[in-house]
């Protein structure tokens, strides 16, 4: 089964536009204790802990009248082992982040795995693991269960088919 980027979170929920896709509706972090921590937040605010942020020193600018000027610094966060570059644009406290992958929400091909596999095997919760993010490069798996109403577990394989959210499902342990 193929699905388009519909499980790609609106990306980041925190103001990010990530790649060419959505971007989210709620104010960006603050920036106070850290750049790389707001980062991480705006990427996976689920879990910020589990992303590596590395971004090259910088002194704000002097307090000034009027509004504060805007900053760009390139980053890089490592989300689920995978590199991804970052553009954060810092504007007095506030940070605003923009990544050059599309994030997709676990949570959401979870829900999809479940909708498609409940035709087959009945009601049917579904676990991916603990990751809360994909990042979408060709090929990426993610290693799920599928539970029948008995408790069952049904693994499955769900590939990404493309930098944009596409993703197929195939039944059985994964090869290799």
């Amino acid at each position: 089964m193929t699905r388009g980027p519909a499980a790609v979170v609106a990306a980041a929920v925190a103001a990010v536009a990530v790649a060419a896709a959505c971007g989210g509706g709620q104010p960006a972090p603050r920036y106070g204790t850290g750049l790389e921590e707001a980062v991480a937040e705006a990427l996976v605010p689920d879990d910020p802990d589990g992303v590596a942020v590395s971004c090259p020193e910088f002194d704000p600018p002097p307090a000034a009248d009027g509004p504060p000027p805007t900053v760009a610094l390139a980053c890089e966060a490592v989300v689920g082992g995978v590199p991804v570059a970052v553009e954060a644009r810092i504007s007095g406290q506030w940070v605003d982040v923009s990544a050059d992958a599309f994030l997709v929400d676990v949570a959401g091909l979870e829900e999809a795995a479940a909708d498609r596999l409940s035709a087959d095997l009945g009601p049917t919760a579904v676990d991916c693991g603990p990751d809360p993010v994909l990042v979408s490069v060709p090929d990426a798996t993610l290693v799920c269960h599928a539970y029948d109403k008995a408790g069952h577990p049904h693994p499955f394989v769900i590939t990404v088919t493309s930098e944009t959210g596409d993703w197929k499902l195939s039944l059985g342990r994964p090869s290799g």
